[in-house]
């Protein structure tokens, strides 16, 4: 073996490279404990070439004694300068660089104003010191040549002349050599032989992108030892292939800078290539030649390209490429298959929903695979760090009443604090009862100029469930502005203890400066970890990472006093965990998912690209206003759409088999055609010459749908049996009606009814449809109630009725108007200021008027009868208040037949009971009305059928709406045609909610159901609705009149 001389190796086959790498490392003759040192580009080419190793000849199943190194630490290692420790790491600089501008440097007048004017001042310096990073890693001469002037104004930079200045003005804080200075120093001491590498071999492994400096270091170190370098090449250095010229520039550059330093150059022969499609193009761009036409049978995909709609829908389409592809070759396993995409992050929810394992007949066979994510940054990983984050952020937000409960129902939070998770559902009804809506506080909410509304924060939404607990609200207790929770019980305690000690934790760790440095920061960090969490044992990790993360920036900015705001430190956290990747899920035997770089180079037997879009990808580089090296680029300078070229091109050459290639070419809200992104619109050109074809007859359009008939042909595309159920209920004529959603006919009872009380024939009366859901199914269908977060303003109508409801209740209870009003005040549901007392102004002369109306009715104290009575087997029990020889009931709002109903049950169960007629009086905003009891007998015969009637209602749904049921008797009494009442038919169309509709259907009427046959069926009635008004609401209309 040579001794000395970089010996450059390439290939257009990864395998082959391989081989030699293992033959080359079995070839070293060294101490068992001295390991050659590997160079690779990524984690995922390291794990692939560590089992290459353990399986290849004469391997036991084990890689051991080598050391694997990530390319970019090449540098660190040779001149053993630990990044973390580096005073000219871009992390470490940027404290400096704040020094220098908080203390007035002459000549840095321009960054200064810049830094001045923006809150994020750190990130700001910190995308200064990654200029000057970027500068000595591919301008080491430009760095130089700024340090050997007489003064920075000669360079000749204009307005980027502090940029000079800035350089010249660092080399007085920071003392240590730069890194232009070191990497001349290293060039040397490694020509000289006084430094290098204590290993048997060193090697490089598939690098894709050298800089200059970086390559000069390789052949620095090649003089005084053996350097080989493993290259995977697209082709021949002369090649004419369109897509080795279109995308492979970032390849022949790296090829070009290695072969201009090698002392020698070896090409292997790549394995025989299959005689497919995919074959012949990679063939033909191997050997450098211009594709031609070859014989392709008609059948061949292997090259298989989709233009899908949104990332979902190509979820979607992978899932069922792959399912495909595995039914047809069992042979085919999942760790054969690599998924990679431009944003993996952002691709990740949707692959994981469509993959997610499911159970059932209907189970897709996709979801029995296995799909990791391989790349993840540790703040991604990091639940804590999640928290942490939020709770940092809280002070700068609103804090609504959503943040509050999802701070609480963190894991990590509800273990601290108790909060178990069959609690979740009553904290979120205490918030609720409490009226929290938004703000931490009164000084919370002074950021937003309304320090002067206390209602409604977390402060005093505590404080009130606080003293609900030690207090009634019957006597309308009050502490300042505080008002009691009613609605609070003793098993509460607890949960409200609990909560009064989060929010005090939190109200003290969001007050911060608006400046600080950074072991301030620190602490308030470590403080909001270590006061709100308790982190599980076997997720104690994350502590642990959060810890070393805290040490490291405390330790990088060093003493500094440099002030930073919150955004500033926010940054540099985020910047930290940036760096610090979860442990990455390559090799594993699952089907991983990585982006495009990083299984690049590694042969698979399936490689899918998913996720492109010609709108973003290839990624169109931004530059940087005050970089100097973007002003006038060389080769080798990263440019983003170049390397996702490379990247392309390198997976076409990594698929062995099959190329499944997933873009969009529609929009998922127009179906507008959108076209192919660049490398796939090269790669079908160049295959539709290969195959002699149109390359629009190489794309499979993708419906937007995955129930869409044309999946389900002759040659099914789908494995989805839903979706084929789906589609052939779209294909197949509808001859009957599809059933509704609730429609369930007659649902027989076990048992005959024995027993109801009062509250269930009311409920039955107010609404048959909502009654038989909740009591036969425990279902409740209604709006969607949402916490509210926002401060009330103008109020809708529920709203208005709730506290005038509320006022009305007082009054009748004997409370002053003054307590009344005022604990609606304290409430914190009213608008603040004279918008609150305009409304309450307006409800409180509605509330006064039906309150007095009742005095005028009767001044007999009020007596509750004990009702309990056998009706036809079944017993009726219940409670029923009365007023002298009335039951009274009164409404804020409206008298609608809802509360003639349950009035008209009250008298009923009240004449039998007591045996002489009660009549029910009810007083509203704008109507009084006296139900006139009928003689006791009758009124047992009339109850017994309501009971009956909600007895049978246990068993369906009887249609028979009130307002609808109240109108129709009404047209009866009159003599008209009720379905020919233009009243009637507008209140159904009012009236007529989401449960009628479900029950009924959308566009059904409750009088469409004929009477014929059914036991209820009334003379003269022919619907079934008609029949029920007629037993029910012609006995109220009567009483009424």
């Amino acid at each position: 073996m040579d001794e000395s001389g970089l010996r450059l190796t390439r290939s257009t086959d990864p395998d082959a490279l391989a081989a030699g790498l293992i033959a080359w490392l079995t070839s070293l003759d060294a101490d068992p404990f001295a390991a050659p040192l590997l160079f690779t580009p990524g984690p995922g080419v390291q794990r692939w070439l560590s089992q290459r190793i353990a399986t290849g000849a004469g391997a036991e199943g084990v890689c051991a004694g080598v050391r694997f190194e990530p390319l970019a630490r090449l540098a660190p290692l040779l001149s053993g300068v630990d990044p973390a420790d580096d005073p000219w790491a871009p992390e470490r600089l940027v404290w400096p660089i704040l020094e220098l501008v908080a203390a007035g440097t002459p000549g840095l007048e321009p960054l200064a104003h810049h830094l001045s004017g923006s809150e994020q001042r750190y990130a700001n310096a910190t995308r200064i010191a990654h200029l000057l990073h970027r500068y000595a890693q591919l301008r080491p001469g430009l760095l130089r040549s700024w340090s050997d002037a007489d003064a920075p104004e000669a360079l000749g930079l204009g307005f980027d002349t502090w940029q000079p200045v800035l350089w010249r003005a660092l080399h007085g804080r920071v003392p240590e050599p730069d890194p232009v200075h070191r990497h001349e120093e290293l060039l040397a001491d490694l020509a000289a032989g006084r430094v290098g590498p204590d290993a048997p071999g060193v090697a490089v492994f598939a690098p894709r992108r050298l800089t200059g400096p970086e390559a000069d270091l390789l052949a620095a170190l090649a003089e005084r030892r053996r350097v080989d370098v493993w290259l995977r090449v697209d082709g021949p250095a002369d090649g004419r292939h369109p897509l080795a010229t279109r995308l492979g520039g970032r390849g022949a550059e790296t090829a070009a800078l290695l072969t201009g330093r090698a002392a020698s150059v070896t090409d292997l022969p790549a394995a025989p290539r299959p005689a497919t499609l995919l074959g012949f193009v990679q063939e033909d761009l191997a050997a450098g030649v211009a594709p031609e036409p070859r014989p392709v049978t008609a059948d061949d995909r292997s090259i298989d390209v989709h233009a899908g709609h949104g990332p979902d829908r190509q979820a979607e389409v992978l899932r069922e490429v792959l399912a495909g592809l595995f039914a047809d070759d069992p042979t085919l396993e999942p760790r054969h298959v690599v998924v990679a995409c431009p944003d993996p992050a952002a691709l990740a929810p949707h692959l994981n929903a469509v993959f997610a394992a499911g159970d059932g007949p209907d189970a897709h066979p996709g979801t029995t695979l296995r799909v990791q994510v391989a790349e993840r940054t540790a703040a991604d990983a990091n639940a804590l760090y999640a928290l942490v984050r939020d709770v940092f952020q809280l002070g700068a937000t609103r804090a609504t009443a959503d943040q509050l409960l999802a701070l609480a129902s963190h894991p990590f939070v509800a273990r601290r604090f108790g909060f178990g998770e069959d609690r979740a559902d009553r904290l979120a009804e205490l918030v609720g009862h409490a009226a929290v809506r938004w703000g931490l506080h009164e000084a919370h909410r002074g950021q937003f100029g309304l320090s002067r509304v206390r209602q409604g924060t977390w402060q005093v939404g505590v404080q009130r469930l606080l003293l609900g607990e030690a207090l009634s609200d019957d006597t309308l207790p009050a502490a300042g502005i505080i008002a009691p929770v009613d609605d609070v019980e003793s098993s509460d305690l607890a949960l409200i203890g609990a909560m009064a000690e989060l929010v005090s934790r939190v109200s003290r760790l969001v007050r911060r400066p608006e400046s600080a440095p950074v072991r301030d920061w620190v602490a308030h960090v470590r403080a909001i970890a270590e006061q709100l969490t308790e982190v599980p044992f076997d997720q104690s990790w994350q502590s642990a990472q959060l810890w070393s993360v805290l040490e490291r920036v405390e330790r990088r900015s060093g003493d500094s006093p440099a002030p930073l705001s919150a955004a500033d430190a926010l940054a540099l956290l985020d910047a930290e965990f940036a760096l610090r990747s979860a442990r990455p899920a390559f090799g594993d035997g699952s089907l991983v998912v990585c982006s495009l770089t990083a299984l690049a180079q590694v042969p698979h037997r399936v490689v899918c690209l998913v996720g492109l879009d010609e709108r973003t990808f290839p990624r169109r580089g931004l530059a940087d206003g005050d970089d100097l090296v973007a002003a006038a680029p060389a080769p080798g300078d990263p440019d983003p759409g170049r390397d996702d070229r490379q990247a392309f091109l390198d997976a076409l050459g990594a698929a062995r088999e099959r190329l499944v290639v997933v873009y969009q070419g529609w929009s998922s809200h127009t179906r507008e055609h959108r076209p192919a992104p660049a490398g796939v619109v090269d790669l079908l050109e160049v295959a539709a010459r290969v195959a002699g074809v149109d390359p629009a007859s190489l794309v499979t359009d993708e419906p937007l749908q995955p129930f869409s008939p044309t999946l389900f042909g002759p040659v099914p595309r789908s494995f989805d049996r839903a979706a084929l159920r789906a589609a052939r209920a779209l294909a197949t004529p509808r001859r009957v009606p599809a059933p509704r959603r609730y429609e369930v006919g007659l649902v027989p009872l076990a048992e005959p009814v024995a027993a109801l009380d009062l509250d269930q024939v009311r409920t039955f009366l107010g609404h048959p449809a909502k009654y038989f859901l909740k009591e036969r199914a425990g279902l409740v269908l209604g709006d969607d109630e949402r916490l509210a977060t926002e401060l009330p303003l103008q109020l809708d109508g529920l709203a208005r009725w709730q506290i005038g409801d509320r006022l009305l209740t007082r009054l009748l209870h004997g409370h002053s108007l003054e307590q009344a009003q005022n604990a609606e005040w304290l409430r914190g549901e009213l608008p603040p200021g004279h918008l609150g007392r305009r409304v309450l102004d307006d409800v409180t002369a509605t509330a006064l008027g039906v309150a007095r109306a009742a005095a005028a009715v009767t001044d007999a104290p009020p007596e509750t009868h004990t009702i309990d009575l056998d009706l036809d087997s079944v017993r009726l029990t219940g409670r029923v208040p009365t007023r002298g020889d009335v039951t009274l009931a009164t409404e804020f709002g409206r008298i609608g037949p809802k509360h003639l109903a349950g009035r008209w049950v009250d008298a009923l169960a009240l004449t039998v009971q007591l045996e002489r007629p009660v009549d029910a009086v009810l007083l509203g905003a704008r109507k009084r009305t006296r139900l006139a009891a009928p003689e006791p007998d009758a009124a047992r015969v009339l109850l017994g059928t309501l009971v009956a009637l909600a007895a049978d209602g246990l068993q369906r749904v009887l249609p028979l709406p009130p307002w609808v049921g109240y109108l129709w008797a009404q047209c009866r009494a009159r003599n008209t045609d009720p379905q020919s009442d233009r009243n009637l038919r507008q209140r159904w169309d009012w009236d007529c909610d989401r449960i009628w509709r479900a029950v009924l259907g959308p566009d059904a009427r409750p009088w469409d159901q004929r009477a014929d046959g059914d036991p209820w069926a009334q003379r003269g009635e022919p619907t079934l609705l008609g029949s029920l008004a007629q037993l029910v609401w012609a006995p109220v209309v009567r009483a009424e009149a």
